[in-house]
């Protein structure tokens, strides 16, 4: 954070709210979520109030300066000074001066944006809060604030409708043909769908129910497929596979060997406790269980839209052959052949 250190040195804060300048007050906040141990939070810590350089303003009415959403400034000077960031991070740093006001307000944001965001703001307002000046009467409030936060946090268990399968676990290993993910994603998007007020969205059969997870909640989601181009088609490779022990292998073809994007859209796969229990499966959920995890590198495609054909001819066999008995549609199959004729799984 060489970048950021040269960006803010000799920085003057002028506000009755700080002890340090800005270089001091964001080097406590580093070694505040050290001590805390929350080291994966220290790129935010170092980032989150850059952007004050580009919002100070004198107001005559309040006696100091003011630093009017600096918080999306400091964004966009990470972005101008091409430091990445995950739609994670980003998000941190660009509410990091949220107060929840009560335990209302922490519900609505774990609806929103999951519990583990939540619980990230919360360390991170933490370290910056005890960087502040802790006698100034706000900063105190906002110390209250914070730690009455963390019980609300506590509070807000729901009874989990959906819990992972066996299945879906396959994804967290990073070898895996398709889509993968961390375990800290996996539980982002169960506590994501397991607060939804709504009911997602129907699935190519009425017991699959689809949820659309906002990228920001995850940060380690990669893509599991790719098109085919002069570039890497000479990564290609086919074979019969089977996707566990028991199931018949079936012909298909993947990229051997080529990167894993990032994912831009993810979708959230869901079975209903009824078919689940029906293919014999083991139901940890109320209602049903998180099967799959699709995303794509494209915003514009639905990755639960692009069912591989030879899925969906297992389907149609049957449960005795690893399917879930659902008719094969014949124009989405013919579809779904055209558009794997031009891309292949990764892995």
């Amino acid at each position: 954070m060489i970048q950021v250190i040269n960006a803010i040195s000799g920085f003057a804060q002028n506000s009755p709210f700080h002890i340090h300048d800005l270089l001091g007050h964001t080097q406590a906040v580093v070694d505040n979520l050290i001590r805390a141990g929350r080291v994966d939070l220290v790129k935010v810590g170092w980032l989150h109030d850059v952007g004050k350089l580009a919002t100070k303003a004198f107001s005559p009415k309040k006696g100091h300066d003011t630093y009017y959403k600096h918080a999306q400034a400091s964004v966009r000077w990470a972005d101008d000074n091409a430091v990445f960031l995950t739609a994670h991070e980003r998000s941190l740093i660009e509410g990091h001066d949220l107060n929840f006001e009560n335990a209302e307000t922490v519900k609505k944001y774990i609806n929103k944006m999951g519990r583990r965001w939540v619980k990230d703001q919360i360390d991170l307002r933490e370290a910056d809060a005890l960087a502040q000046n802790t006698e100034h009467p706000v900063v105190q409030k906002n110390i209250i604030n914070i730690t009455q936060s963390r019980e609300w946090l506590k509070e807000a268990t729901m009874p989990r409708n959906y819990e992972a399968n066996g299945f879906v676990l396959r994804q967290l290993d990073q070898k895996f043909a398709g889509t993968t993910f961390s375990e800290v994603d996996l539980e982002a998007i169960l506590t994501y769908i397991n607060l939804r007020e709504d009911k997602g969205r129907e699935g190519y059969a009425p017991f699959v129910t689809k949820w659309d997870i906002p990228v920001a909640l995850v940060d380690k989601v990669r893509s599991g497929e790719a098109e085919i181009t002069d570039d890497n088609k000479h990564l290609l490779k086919s074979g019969y596979r089977t996707r566990r022990e028991g199931e018949l292998p079936y012909l298909t073809r993947w990229f051997e060997g080529l990167e894993k994007p990032l994912a831009t859209r993810v979708t959230a796969i869901c079975y209903s406790r009824e078919q689940l229990e029906s293919e014999k499966e083991q139901v940890n959920g109320l209602k049903g269980d998180l099967i799959l995890v699709l995303a794509g590198p494209s915003e514009e495609v639905d990755p639960s839209d692009t069912m591989d054909p030879a899925t969906m001819l297992r389907n149609a066999l049957g449960r005795e052959f690893g399917g879930s008995g659902h008719p094969l549609n014949k124009e989405m199959y013919v579809r779904m052949c055209a558009y794997y004729d031009k891309h292949a799984l990764i892995g």
